[in-house]
């Protein structure tokens, strides 16, 4: 008589869907349509955590891309925007900023749009050779968006043969990341160490 046995019910009628577990201990009553919900419950937890581990680390790593990588992108970047602007090369400097940039210019109005900063910069192309050299200081990166905070030194040599002048500042300049993983300027601020020369 130490054998469960596994039968109806007997009042059956009175509790359809269940039956009575006999033991020596006594009997239990079982509803077997709540041990299928948790079955398949505890099925669908199963799939999702085995689907979770099965995760590729390239599917990782693409959702969260490495910070490295990301800051020594902006360093090329601004490395590019600083031999660009030296070189006088128009083009490629424009493509270094989004279309709707932002030039925060000291003591005068922002310029917005990349038309307006290829306006400010053509003139300087034409009466004047720029040396520019960049230090950053700091770069912070957070989902498609980065600032840089930098100091710079410029000369700025006049084309018909005047002395040339020396500019040192401070800055900061914002990235967003386009759709080609590349990084755009999107706000570019300055302003000099000390009072105009």
């Amino acid at each position: 008589a130490s054998l469960n046995v596994l039968r109806p019910a007997s009042a059956t009628r009175q509790n359809p869907g269940r039956y009575a577990v006999l033991s020596p201990i006594g009997s239990t009553l079982l509803h077997t349509r709540n041990v299928m919900i948790i079955v398949r419950v505890a099925g669908t937890f199963l799939a999702i955590v085995l689907a979770s581990c099965q995760a590729t680390p390239s599917s990782r790593s693409s959702a969260n891309p490495d910070p490295s990588a990301e800051i020594a992108a902006i360093r090329a970047q601004s490395a590019a925007f600083d031999s660009t602007l030296s070189r006088a090369a128009e083009q490629p400097f424009l493509a270094l900023l989004t279309d709707s940039v932002m030039w925060m210019v000291p003591n005068q109005p922002s310029l917005v749009g990349k038309g307006a900063v290829r306006d400010r910069i053509h003139g300087r192309f034409a009466v004047s050779v720029l040396d520019l050299r960049t230090t950053i200081h700091e770069i912070r990166v957070a989902e498609g968006w980065a600032y840089a905070r930098v100091s710079y030194r410029m000369s700025i040599t006049p084309k018909d043969g005047g002395a040339a002048a020396e500019e040192i500042g401070k800055g900061i300049n914002m990235f967003e990341k386009a759709p080609n993983g590349s990084w755009l300027v999107t706000h570019h601020i300055w302003n000099a160490d000390h009072a105009d020369r």
